[in-house]
């Protein structure tokens, strides 16, 4: 888990060149360092998500979605916050599909219906809770899989804006 803000504001007058000539320019900074993460997934406890038993022939990306249960909850300072998250993760045969330990077999997320690229930011909504994140495996290609187990995991991260 990750939450931080640190707001920069940086204000520019002129641009480089009349700011040469005119002489020195002065910047601002200000900001805030968080010291301790406001924001809590699932109350600290690891997500698990069991696809249990699966087929080649619906491992589509779409045909076996789980929903993923996200509880984020922020302290009072932070709870009317505009909130983003980002899933972390190996990818596999595609940018947007999280490897697992099985050849090719992966994992794609939705949010709301939509595929959600790995290692990227997006905002949720308020509330956070309100968001439908889903899981669902996918084969590459018609390659044949071997049978059996497979795991796969991601660091979800929230960032305070």
């Amino acid at each position: 888990m990750f939450a931080w803000k640190i707001p920069v504001v940086v204000l520019l007058m002129s641009t480089c060149l009349q700011a040469y000539a005119d002489g020195p320019a002065r910047f601002n900074f200000k900001g805030r360092v968080v010291d301790k993460n406001p924001c809590t997934i699932n109350n600290g406890k690891q997500i698990l998500i069991p696809f249990d038993n699966i087929t080649q022939e619906k491992s589509d990306g779409k045909q076996i979605q789980k929903k993923i249960d996200l509880n984020v909850v922020c302290t009072e300072e932070y709870v009317n916050s505009a909130l983003r998250m980002q899933i972390l993760g190996t990818a596999s045969f595609a940018d947007n599909v999280l490897k697992t330990d099985m050849d090719d077999l992966g994992i794609v997320f939705y949010k709301n219906g939509a595929p959600v690229e790995l290692q990227t930011w997006f905002n949720l909504p308020k509330p956070a809770s309100s968001l439908l994140l889903t899981a669902s495996p996918i084969a590459n290609g018609k390659s044949k899989m071997p049978g059996g187990n497979f795991t796969a995991s991601a660091t979800l991260l929230v960032n305070i804006q």
